[in-house]
């Protein structure tokens, strides 16, 4: 599998000329790398192979965004930026004029076009590479601490997926997940097999940097949605008709995603119990990149967000998706664009 994925998405021939393998590789709504890192967690060669046959018919969305370079493959940084964290920089995606959101408002815009438009600006690329070049793996660290560098650089990736998946609604309104920004969460639970089955470091760099930028990316074309930590907080941590403690929460969501007809709904719990196991225990105010060297916010919140924002964003999902296991209506996910405040009107 290593030698495959090394020769066939990473390698330079794979990039080159047009092929872009890397940049295919995150596109197709992430499936690819959905696709391959499940095959890669469970030992299917089979899998594995139908990802990269995905990989190769998908749209190269995202080329333009990821190098500017003849190769195809994302530049990484040899000295990254330590005061950098995926959340300071979603930040200065936020702020930057040159990354707003393609108007007008028109959530019926096919989503290829819509990225089309979007990728067809150099600008935007060059600004995105700039921000992101900052945030890449320290590969000139060894052993243990290389580990425990990556180790972080994915932690990274889940709570931010987390926050653009569950905390981009609109406090008071009815609950919204947006299909696509999901997608950021589900991809994100490949990134640890990927990252163990590959010993190259240039490799790890470029899969992480790869989303980062795909997760920044959608982010935009969705409208932009700022995160919302308190509104995360604010959903319940134990799940309705059960008391505080009284049962494992975990143990009904799973059963009805087991259930639930909509395989998107399986993948997202599926992904968020990892993540709970993994940064459960995360104490409010320890979130990396909750606060910027000076101790303020990265984010207006953020120093209340802790580990039980996972079951709680699971619980949330199970709400608005549906408890079809325990006789509930089916939910559906939003494809409104929920970014611009239009979409809320």
């Amino acid at each position: 599998m290593q030698k495959t994925i090394e020769e066939y998405v990473l390698s330079p021939a794979a990039n080159e000329n047009g092929a872009a393998m890397l940049s295919r590789f995150f596109s197709g709504a992430i499936h690819p790398i959905i696709h391959v890192g499940f095959g890669v967690e469970v030992g299917q060669d089979s899998v594995v192979a139908q990802g990269l046959a995905l990989c190769a018919v998908v749209d190269s969305d995202f080329v333009s965004i990821f190098s500017g370079q003849p190769s195809g493959l994302t530049d990484i940084s040899a000295e990254p930026d330590n005061d950098a964290s995926l959340l300071s920089i979603l930040g200065e995606v936020y702020d930057s004029p040159t990354l707003a959101p393609l108007a007008p408002y028109n959530p019926s815009d096919f989503v290829g076009a819509a990225f089309n438009k979007l990728t067809e600006s150099p600008a935007r690329g060059a600004e995105l590479r700039r921000l992101y070049s900052k945030w890449t793996l320290n590969t000139a660290l060894t052993g243990s601490a290389f580990d425990a560098e990556c180790a972080k650089k994915v932690d990274e990736c889940f709570w931010q997926a987390t926050l653009l998946t569950a905390a981009t609604g609109c406090p008071g309104r009815e609950n919204r997940i947006d299909f696509f920004l999901m997608h950021a969460l589900t991809s994100a639970v490949a990134l640890p097999k990927l990252l163990a089955a590959l010993p190259n470091k240039m490799h790890k760099a470029q899969l992480l940097q790869g989303h980062a930028l795909t997760s920044a990316l959608w982010t935009i074309a969705r409208g932009r949605p700022r995160i919302n930590p308190a509104l995360l907080m604010s959903y319940p941590d134990v799940v309705p008709g059960h008391a505080g403690g009284e049962a494992n929460p975990w143990l009904p969501v799973t059963l009805n995603a087991f259930e639930h007809p909509d395989s998107h709904v399986i993948k997202t719990i599926r992904t968020l119990y990892y993540v709970a196991q993994r940064l459960g225990q995360t104490a409010a105010g320890a979130v990396p990149g909750a606060v910027d060297r000076a101790g303020k916010e990265t984010h207006e919140g953020m120093s209340r967000l802790d580990g039980s924002a996972f079951v709680r964003a699971a619980i949330m999902t199970s709400e608005t998706l549906g408890w079809l296991a325990f006789g509930g209506e089916p939910g559906k996910w939003d494809r409104s664009c929920l970014g611009w405040d239009v979409a809320w009107a």
